[in-house]
């Protein structure tokens, strides 16, 4: 919906329909959960999981910069992002000058099985995203479908057309976008 109302504000086309990208829930299932993943991780806490590519469109900045909070509350939990990107090794940095890298895992690029996986087994799901400096935003936020079709619970902004996908407090819970204190108090 984001995508068509953008395109009815150009003033084309007249006529739009907007035809949801379908998953194979085959392939994204709860159970696809592995405690054996779990233990090979050496996740004891609460694990927090991101996907996606390292961009600015993606709001990891604001996610590392929530968990600070969500460590005092939770001193065992534990971030994982997953994907590549060219922000990639800013965001390195960004979570050892909060001292929260020991705290945060980038694995870089996965199989899509093995993204299911981990969807499969993580506490919660946190896709930060908020609109770029040039615009750029979700279109639909197929990864959220995904994360809920496996089980997990989701924690999103109301950027784009994420809301088409995730419905606050039903679906799981939205927050403004690039706010980072209302994204720790969803994640707790």
């Amino acid at each position: 919906s984001a995508t068509a109302e953008q395109l009815l504000r150009l003033g084309k086309p007249r006529r739009l329909a907007i035809i949801p990208m379908g998953l194979d829930l085959n392939c994204f299932s709860p159970a696809l959960r592995d405690r054996a993943l779990r233990k090979k991780l050496l996740i004891r806490g609460p694990w927090i999981l991101a996907v996606g590519r390292m961009v600015e469109k993606k709001g990891f900045t604001h996610l590392l910069e929530a968990m600070p909070a969500v460590i005092r509350a939770f001193p065992r939990a534990t971030l994982t992002i997953t994907g590549t990107g060219p922000l990639l090794e800013e965001l390195k940095h960004q979570a050892l000058g909060l001292h929260i890298a020991a705290y945060v895992t980038f694995t870089g690029a996965l199989e899509r099985k093995l993204v299911a996986a981990y969807m499969a087994s993580a506490d919660c799901f946190v896709g930060p995203s908020v609109v770029d400096r040039f615009g750029d935003t979700e279109a639909q936020g197929v990864v959220f479908v995904e994360a809920q079709a496996c089980g997990c619970p989701v924690v999103a902004t109301t950027a784009g057309g994420i809301p088409d996908v995730v419905r606050s407090g039903e679906t799981g819970i939205l927050v403004p976008p690039a706010d980072s204190k209302a994204l720790a108090a969803a994640i707790l």
